[in-house]
């Protein structure tokens, strides 16, 4: 079985063309999102399944309680149901924040530490990871306790650790060999 990020990627991509297209990617970064919300949603989610609800009833449904009038909606949502893919619509969602962001000249970057991080910290850290991927980052900051002290930053595929965790890891591994 494929897995729902594999599934949901054409898709992404398909409907990040069209916003591109149309200049409308922050309109569509908003109505992914909040269709990601609603199938969030335990009871939305058994009117998907139900085979007693009609698929254009349901797509009128979805549209009127986004409340959105966004070019090419109708079409991507009667695409998803039809291919019954409109649970995939979260993968769907953060694969087109991931396009957005690179298109925009950036990327995500996750740091972790030990402690919580003031400000100053996160934005001299930040700055420091900018100039060394040579690209803007936009920055989730997560405590990880387990770390004992330090700072661990993933940026795409890669992983700088200075941590004090990583640190008595490779001691550990040098005394052992």
């Amino acid at each position: 079985m494929l897995q729902a990020t594999t599934i949901a990627r054409p898709y992404a991509i398909a409907i990040f063309k069209i916003a591109i297209e149309n200049e409308s990617t922050n309109l569509w970064q908003e109505v992914l999102q909040n269709l990601s919300m609603l199938i969030q949603n335990k009871d939305f989610v058994s009117l998907i399944g139900n085979p007693k609800i009609d698929k254009k009833d349901l797509i009128h449904d979805i549209q009127k309680i986004l409340g959105e009038s966004v070019k090419d909606l109708e079409s991507f949502l009667n695409i998803l149901a039809t291919n019954k893919r409109l649970l995939v619509l979260p993968q769907i969602s953060q694969y087109f924040n991931e396009l957005l962001i690179k298109y925009n000249g950036s990327s995500e970057v996750l740091i972790q530490s030990a402690y919580k991080l003031t400000v100053a910290q996160k934005q001299s850290f930040v700055k420091y990871l900018e100039v060394k991927f040579n690209r803007k980052l936009n920055a989730v900051v997560k405590v990880v306790p387990e770390l004992i002290g330090g700072i661990r930053a993933f940026v795409g595929d890669e992983v700088l650790d200075y941590s004090v965790k990583a640190h008595l890891e490779n001691m550990k591994a040098s005394i052992i060999a």
